[in-house]
This record gives structure tokens, sequence and C-alpha cells, in this order.
């Protein structure tokens, strides 16, 4: 879970430094694929009753936010491509 969730904010961090904008789409891309399998580790550690509901939940709705705020910037980069 650690290893997927952690390379979402080192994957931005790289990305401030280029000035590429199809470089920083990219690694917007990126970014979103590691919060898709975070959610897919979230919800297994959930299934298999490591992580309760409760927890699940709450991990989720913050997972879904970082998801539509890297959407929000992917559009951004987008358009000034």
């Amino acid at each position: 879970m650690f290893g997927s969730v952690s390379p979402i904010c080192a994957n931005l961090a790289e990305m401030a430094a280029f000035t590429s904008k199809p470089a920083q789409r990219q690694k917007v891309i990126v970014c979103i694929g590691e919060c898709n399998e975070a959610e897919y580790w979230l919800d297994l550690c959930s299934a298999i009753e490591i992580l309760d509901r409760e927890n699940h939940d709450r991990f989720a709705n913050q997972l879904i936010a970082i998801r539509k705020q890297l959407f929000n910037l992917l559009t951004i980069i987008t358009k000034s491509c």
C-alpha cells in the first residue's frame, strides 16, 4: 500500500522541475495510475479484513479527492500545451 501511495508525491515533486508540458502531462498520468493502484490495494486489504470498513472508506474518500485533483491538474496542463 505504501509503495503505491508514496510515488504520487514523489512524481509530483519531480514534475515540478519539468519545463516540458508533455512531460508534465505524462507524470500526472503516472500519478493517476498510482492512485488507481493504491485503491486496488486498499480494496484488497478491506476484502481480506486487514482493514476495517470505516478506515477503508476514509482512505478511499481521500484517494478519490486526490484523483479528482490530479485529473484537474491534467486538464490544466493539457489545455496549456
